[in-house]
């Protein structure tokens, strides 16, 4: 029986590295994947199988070890929560430039994507430079306490990818001392999640999906047991309202159970019919009492008539002082 091992690394490609031995890729396939060298490759293939993550089993061939992943580290932070990863960037370009006239100048090795489009490689990023946005492929994993967090880390990766760019080409891709840019993809993960824990135990594979597409996922890919919000649109704030949701339920103990749902509706369904039959009954008994009211205004008004007759005949039967 393999020894469970808890993964610390510092490069959250190395995780990269570790799943694609997992699902039984070699080194040179790795290499293409990462936009890594063999060598690199090589470098971390080594480090993995020292601290006993993978195990050689032949030339150019490794297999995975049963491992759990426990706490990976960005840099000096501690991974919290989410894990934010799939980025890809749009950056505005703030004026139309003929990139491989400037590429050849520079002297700048690219190739060509889609026939037309130029791709160079900054800091290990696939950079496509096209006609009126530079489009930045990110494969590294950013942590946090929530979507917004990790997605900040992401942001400072790209502004450091950005300024390489620049560097390189030597043209700013500022407009008014600001660069634009928007998320074109980006996925958020709830690591250690318990549905995603319950799910992958049981082998069961989870997908939900709306009238605008697949928005979430159970996945495991990094033995991190994710409960993974997809959308191109809505990743993030799917991911803080699928967090809010899972973190109410632990505060609760979980009490709130589709049983606990039903009973309470049911509770509140009979409670609404009892009050609507006093309700029934306050409104008969109302009209009974407006039916009383009624008779005793006519009685009223009866008893006053006759006593003015009285009064009036009383008053004609009494003789003036004269008559006496």
């Amino acid at each position: 029986m393999v020894t469970k091992k808890k993964i610390k690394l510092g490069k959250s490609f190395i995780l990269d590295i570790y799943t694609s031995i997992k699902s039984g890729k070699n080194p040179s396939t790795i290499s293409k994947k990462l936009n890594l060298s063999l060598p690199r490759i090589s470098y971390y293939l080594r480090r993995l199988e020292r601290d006993g993550y993978i195990k050689k089993i032949g030339y150019g061939t490794w297999k995975a070890n049963q491992i759990e992943v426990k706490n990976i580290k960005l840099g000096s932070k501690e991974v919290k929560k989410v894990r934010g990863h799939a980025f890809v960037w749009k950056i505005r370009i703030p004026k139309t430039i003929n990139w491989k006239k400037l590429l050849k100048n520079k002297g700048i090795d690219y190739s060509i994507v889609n026939k037309l489009t130029p791709r160079i490689i900054i800091k290990g990023k696939k950079v496509w430079l096209g006609k009126k946005n530079v489009i930045i492929y990110d494969l590294e994993s950013y942590f946090g306490s929530n979507s917004i967090e990790s997605k900040k880390y992401a942001i400072d990766r790209l502004l450091e990818v950005i300024r390489a760019l620049e560097y390189k080409i030597g043209i700013s891709l500022k407009k008014d001392e600001l660069y634009t840019f928007t998320v074109a993809r980006n996925h958020y993960s709830l690591i250690k999640n318990c549905l995603a824990i319950q799910c992958n135990k049981e082998g069961r594979k989870l997908q939900v999906s709306n009238d605008k597409g697949m928005w979430f996922i159970i996945d495991n890919s990094y033995n991190l047991d994710e409960a993974e919000t997809i959308s191109p649109v809505t990743a993030l704030p799917d991911n803080l309202g699928i967090q809010k949701y899972f973190n109410e339920h632990k505060e609760t103990g979980f009490e709130v159970t589709p049983k606990f749902t039903l009973n309470a509706l049911n509770q509140l369904t009979t409670a609404i019919a009892q009050s609507q039959i006093q309700l029934q009954e306050y409104r008969k008994e109302n009209i009974n009492h407006l039916k009383l009211i009624n008779e005793y205004r006519k009685e009223n008004v009866r008893w006053r008539i006759a006593k003015e007759k009285i009064i009036k005949k009383e008053l004609k039967e009494q003789k003036v002082l004269s008559e006496f």
